[in-house]
């Protein structure tokens, strides 16, 4: 309402009229009405509000007369209603009181509401980006795998990304998350690359490991060459430390092998991942670490530590010259990087070899003391031996010697200790020699004093004069030789020219020289002035003569008894010898070119073969090889010779029959024994666990030899090998099946092939009572059982292995058992057998092989034998070895011998290894030999004889001057592939060209004259049937090629 209105509202009724009419439509409708009266409307307005108040008045109590009830109903709605008006008007109030409580909850309210908006926002993103955040929460994981998996490019890739990541969102939580656990991992890489380290790695990995290590940025420069050296020289130690300290020889020997090998391998590492300087000037060091010298100060700490090891053992090894030359080598070796540290071994083997020299002397002179005590010259028939004159060897021992067994006793003490002193004499310890000797010589001349002063009241004449021969023995015979003996092993020459003095003042220095009258001076008063020899000796040319009689008498006895040619041969090699000194004794001079009867022989064991023998060899050979690579073997080779290790310990009581040698370089060596054994070292060595391979070659044994039998010092062994880790017997029985199809292949008579189970003979050694210790040497015993009686074997193991009696009737009673599954199932029922765990685990080991021999159909061939044993130690489960069969009806032996053998040694490769990792193994060993014997003698029984060539045809030809023609058509029939030969004469004779046809086997013989070569043909002759056909010289290559495919070739022909 406007503000006249209101004022016209205050006008007409003053104060009193209602507030809510300033809103009401209807009064202001009346107002607008008002304004718009005339002044006389105006002044009756109020007489016409009055009447209509008075109508409305009188209408209202009529309607509330005619309408009591309701007015009364709706007063008292009223009245409700008010009430009901004035509880709200009082909720309102309280409402206006709550409406700030309110206001600040629905500000909170909207607040969350905003946030919950928020998060779904942010979860409707999640679930639009589910692909992309999981690739971000699992980078932890992938990095895990990545590292498990060796993928540690990749892995450093990733950490980089991560990080890159993680920088950009920092603000997120699930970052900082995922950075935490990829730095976990990020140190699992960094704990794994350093420990990789400390293992066998080769240089490339190195340089990979480094070139990670690098980008991981963990460690500067110099701390990643300490951690290098450090890991590095933890390995190295790891090395030595398995080295067995069992055998001091042995640990030594292989602490510088390792030592220098390793060493020198990660120097080479170093320096090709870290380039130090060669050198640093002093004046560049100030506050400066020469990371060089650190590098060089821990190669000195390795070469401090080998020292100490070598110092320590050096006290008990047996031979100090193998090792001096190791150790000098492993120095040299080392001046390559500028550590050659010969200079400090000298004088620890200088100590040593002195420390030996001193006691070896020292037992020598505790000996002739302990002899001397018991030596008497009383009441004694001394021989009296004849003194060496000027005519006798000079390198000889004085025989007068022999008289007084004390000196010649020390005598030979003191040259078995020059002998082994002489290969490794330090000029340095020249005087500490000489003093040493001197000192045991005096001993010497007191002790014969001593005996002077005890018997020399109860001297006859007799024993007076044998103890002055023993006082002249030992100042004229005993002391100039051992001067002799130093001055072979320290020459005086060389000694003055090294020390750069004369050869007096050497002498005078008495350096290499016994002060010979110092030695003598204890006995001097005892000595005779003067003595001839010829009064005291007889002649020694007269001895000289005797000793050629005896030895001649014995060569007679030897050929009348018609002993070996070895022993007589021997023996006749002696009496030349003799004969020999007898003519220098003469004073004359044998002539060098006498001709001495010598035997031309094989050594023994050994035999030559002749071309038809190795044209056998190879054809069996080749059939062998055909039947290896049909089962998929791949062939290696290995040295003849292997260090002697390699070979110890791995072959039982056969060891024994190891030829040793010993080469230049000082390493011990021995021929190979076996294939195995090499086949095993060769696994460890290049750390391969999966392989079958076959292996052809030459093995020697120091074996008595049966050439008749086929056994031989020196022959081939054909090796089929399996090695990994397979299910039980698979690999087993197809190495039996290899042996059957050999040996069906050659045709050499009819064979069996034993089987057996290391368990099984184990469980029965002791549930036979036999002792664990004694398991091998009665495992070897029984091994004898297919050369042997039982009643020998039983001997065997009774009196010389010390095994009772009833254990070994018992072990008896199981040896003489053989079948198939038959025999296991009764052996798995038995009551001994049955108790035994092992025996067990062999029996059904073997029933699983046979099962798989009868699906191979093999199982015809194959016998459960008990008897079998094979002594070799590396066997750890199956053993089989294939017999030939003589035919009894022929009177041939029932048993031919032992062609083929082997097993499984699941052990054997885990000996060579550094960390003992085992590779399974199983195999077979062909003995080829025999097989080559049974094969000739089967040729020479059929009146066969061996193709020693291929040729195809001979070309001959029929008159003279035609060698060019000759020529001519053997290069064309070699050029169209054809095997041809022909004769080196000009004009040879036709008669002569077949006849060598028919000789060496050649089939055809293709003939030129001159008529052939005019009318362009060829007769083709078949030297066999000596049929002729005329062929076209054009057709001639066809020709022969279908006659050759019609011959049936295969290696033997009718003598």
């Amino acid at each position: 309402m406007t503000e006249e209105r209101v004022k016209l509202l205050k006008l007409l009724y003053s104060a009193d009229y209602p507030a809510e009419w300033e809103f009401d439509e209807n009064v202001k409708e009346y107002l607008t009405k008002l304004a718009a009266y005339k002044v006389e409307d105006l002044i009756k307005e109020p007489r016409r509000l009055e009447v209509e108040f008075a109508n409305i008045q009188d209408q209202t109590q009529d309607l509330a007369v005619t309408n009591y009830k309701t007015f009364i109903e709706t007063a008292e709605c009223s009245r409700q209603l008010f009430s009901q008006f004035s509880s709200i008007e009082h909720k309102l109030d309280e409402l206006l009181l709550d409406i700030p409580k309110f206001q600040t909850s629905c500000t909170s309210f909207c607040d969350s509401t905003s946030q919950i908006s928020n998060l779904r926002k942010l979860n409707s993103l999640t679930l639009t980006k589910n692909a992309q955040l999981l690739e971000i929460l699992e980078l932890p994981q992938l990095m895990n795998s990545f590292i498990n998996d060796g993928l540690y490019e990749d892995a450093l890739e990733l950490a980089a990304y991560v990080r890159k990541l993680c920088s950009k969102h920092s603000d997120i939580p699930i970052f900082a998350s995922i950075l935490d656990d990829v730095n976990r991992a990020w140190l699992l890489m960094l704990h794994q690359l350093l420990n990789q380290l400390k293992q066998d790695v080769a240089l490339p990995r190195c340089l990979q490991i480094v070139g990670h290590l690098r980008r991981m940025e963990v460690f500067t420069e110099l701390e990643l060459k300490l951690k290098f050296l450090q890991a590095r020289g933890h390995w190295l130690d790891l090395c030595l430390k398995y080295i067995p300290k069992d055998d001091v020889d042995h640990h030594l020997t292989k602490t510088v092998e390792l030592t220098r090998i390793n060493l020198f391998n990660i120097i080479t590492q170093y320096r090709a991942i870290f380039s130090d300087g060669e050198s640093v000037p002093t004046s560049s060091l100030k506050g400066v670490i020469n990371e060089n010298m650190i590098f060089f100060t821990w190669i000195n700490a390795r070469i401090s530590d080998f020292l100490e090891v070598l110092e320590g053992d050096l006290k008990s090894v047996s031979s100090v010259e193998s090792l001096l030359d190791q150790c000098m080598y492993f120095g040299l070796s080392f001046s390559k990087v500028g550590c050659d540290f010969r200079s400090l071994l000298i004088p620890i083997f200088t100590k040593q070899i002195m420390k030996n020299f001193s006691a070896a002397i020292g037992r020598a002179v505790a000996a002739f003391e302990k002899s001397i005590e018991n030596f008497t010259l009383i009441n004694k028939n001394l021989p009296n031996i004849p003194w060496k004159n000027k005519h006798q060897d000079p390198l000889q021992p004085p025989d007068s010697l022999l008289e007084f067994y004390p000196l010649a006793e020390y005598l030979n003490n003191v040259l078995k200790t020059l002998n082994s002193f002489r290969s490794c004499a330090p000029v340095a310890i020249v005087s500490e020699v000489v003093e040493c000797l001197q000192r045991s010589l005096l001993i010497i001349a007191r002790s014969i004093v001593n005996l002077y002063s005890q018997e020399q009241q109860a001297f006859t004449s007799s024993a007076k004069g044998a103890f002055t021969r023993l006082c002249m023995s030992f100042s004229d015979e005993l002391v100039p030789y051992v001067q002799k003996c130093v001055h072979i092993i320290y020459p005086p020459n060389q000694i003055a020219g090294q020390l750069g003095i004369t050869l007096q003042t050497l002498q005078d220095e008495r350096i290499s020289f016994l002060n010979r009258e110092a030695i003598v001076e204890p006995i001097r008063h005892l000595l005779p002035s003067k003595m001839s020899i010829e009064e005291c000796d007889m002649s020694a040319k007269e001895a000289l003569e005797q000793q050629v009689k005896d030895q001649a008498d014995m060569v007679r006895k030897l050929k009348a008894a018609k002993e070996s040619k070895e022993r007589i041969a021997e023996e006749v090699s002696k009496l030349l010898d003799l004969k020999a000194q007898l003519v220098a004794e003469d004073g004359t001079v044998a002539p060098t070119n006498v001709n001495q009867k010598f035997t031309l022989k094989t050594a023994k064991g050994t035999r030559d073969y002749s071309p038809e023998q190795m044209a056998l060899r190879l054809s069996v050979l080749n059939k062998i090889v055909a039947v290896f690579k049909k089962h998929g073997a791949v062939t290696i080779d290995t040295p003849v010779f292997e260090l002697k290790e390699v070979l110890t310990g791995k072959y039982g009581e056969d060891s024994k029959l190891i030829y040793d040698l010993k080469d230049q370089g000082g390493e011990i060596l021995s021929l190979r024994y076996d294939l195995t054994v090499p086949f095993a070292r060769y696994l460890a060595m290049n750390k391969i666990s999966n392989i079958k391979r076959y292996h052809i070659a030459k093995v020697y044994r120091r074996d008595n030899p049966s050439m008749s039998r086929g056994r031989y010092r020196e022959f081939y062994q054909c090796d089929f090998d399996i090695a990994g880790a397979f299910d039980p017997m698979i690999p087993d029985a197809e190495c039996i099946k290899i042996v059957a199809e050999i040996l069906d292949s050659l045709n050499v008579a009819s064979y069996v092939v034993k089987v057996n189970h290391r368990l099984l003979l184990d469980g029965m050694f002791e549930a036979c009572g036999v002792p664990l210790d004694s398991f091998r040497s009665i495992c070897s015993a029984v091994d004898k059982l297919d050369k042997a009686s039982w009643q020998d074997v039983k001997k065997e193991m009774v009196e010389e292995k010390g095994l009772s009696e009833a254990a070994a009737d018992q072990i008896g009673e199981y040896v003489k058992l053989n079948g198939g599954k038959e025999l296991v199932e009764k052996l798995l029922s038995d009551d001994t057998l049955s108790k035994n765990k092992s025996a067990l685990e062999g029996l059904e080991a073997i029933k699983l092989l046979l099962g798989y021999c009868e699906i191979f159909h093999i199982s015809d061939k194959v016998s459960f034998d008990l008897s079998l044993a094979r002594g070799l130690d590396y066997y750890t489960g199956v053993i089989y070895e294939a017999v030939l069969l003589g035919d009894a009806s022929k009177g041939e032996e029932v048993s031919v011998g032992s062609v083929a053998g082997g097993g499984r040694y699941d052990n054997l490769v885990g000996m060579f290894d550094v960390k003992n990792k085992q590779v399974p193994c199983v195999g077979v060993s062909l003995g080829v030999e025999r097989l080559f014997a049974v094969l000739e003698q089967k040729i020479h029984a059929a009146n066969r004889k061996v193709r020693t060539t291929e040729v195809d045809a001979y070309v001959c030809t029929a008159q003279k001057n035609l060698v060019e023609e000759r020529l001519k058509l053997c290069n064309q029939l070699w050029e169209d592939d054809f095997k041809v030969e022909y004769s080196y004469k000009k004009n040879p004779k036709l008669l002569a060209q077949l006849q060598y046809c028919e000789e060496n086997s050649i089939p055809f013989a293709i003939i030129l004259g001159e008529s052939e070569i005019k009318n362009g043909v060829v007769k083709l002759r078949n030297v066999l049937s000596r049929e002729e056909t005329e062929v076209k010289r054009s057709a001639l290559a066809d020709e022969l090629r279908r006659r050759l495919g019609e011959l049936n070739l295969n290696g033997t022909v009718p003598a």
